[in-house]
Formats: C-alpha cells, structure tokens, sequence
C-alpha cells in the first residue's frame, strides 16, 4: 500500500495480497515503533521514568492494531489514491496514538504527542524506505 496505492508492480493488487502486505506492514510497523519509543524513550520521558516494559510493549502494539486498518482500508477507499490520503492517515495515527499513549501510559498529553510523532516518523520513514526498495521487487 505504501501510500495508499492499490497497484503493485503495474498490476492491481487482489484483497488477499494486499491483506498479506497488511500484515506484512502491521509487523513492520510494530517492530520499528517499538524500537523507536526505547531508543527514544530516555529523551521522551526522561530518566525517571518509571513506565513497565509491558505497558509500553502492550501500548505499541495495541496502537498500531488500532490505527493501521483505518490507514490501509478505510482512507484509502475514501480519500482514493491522492497526496491528501497520507497526510490524513498519518495525521490520524498519530492524533489516535497520543491519546492512546496518554491514557495506557498516564504521561502528559505533550510528551505523548512527542511520542506518537517519533514513532511514527520513524516507521513512516522506514516504510518508505522498504516500499521503494524491498516490496517494490
């Protein structure tokens, strides 16, 4: 999908493969966020912070379990393939996991939107990243 496109390699992509590229992003997404928030974390939260390893492992993963189907089935269908479809996708998962990591975390709604926006930078960048070089063929 990588920015909701619905065409691979030249050809229209039938459900199933983009459902595989879906789980595919989901893992991805997962794993990259998951390394973003605790290379981040110290900056983020500071050095007190006292947040348990499990929270954050449950918060990343039911973040991105919330918000990617809206940015890969819903938007796209309604929002089509245009240069607005990513910016209100990410806008979205980045709005939506703020106050997810603000109510599963109990930090402050600034560090939580801190928290959002690097994570998802950091695997919007590498989904980027990997649909130009690896998913391209």
């Amino acid at each position: 999908m990588f920015f909701c496109q619905t065409i691979r390699d030249g050809m229209p992509l039938t459900m199933i493969s983009y459902g595989v590229l879906f789980i595919e992003a989901l893992v991805f997404t997962i794993l990259l966020e998951m390394a973003a928030f605790f290379i981040f974390k110290e900056l983020l939260l500071g050095r007190s912070s006292d947040i348990p390893v499990k929270d954050i492992v449950f918060s990343v993963i039911f973040c991105s379990f919330t918000t990617l189907p809206y940015v890969w089935f819903l938007f796209p269908e309604i929002l089509g393939a245009t240069v607005v479809c990513p910016v209100v996708s990410e806008f979205f998962a980045v709005t939506v996991e703020a106050f997810i990591y603000f109510f599963v975390l109990k930090i402050g709604l600034g560090r939580s939107l801190a928290v959002s926006l690097i994570c998802n930078a950091f695997s919007l960048l590498a989904g980027l990243l990997a649909a130009r070089y690896i998913w391209s063929g």
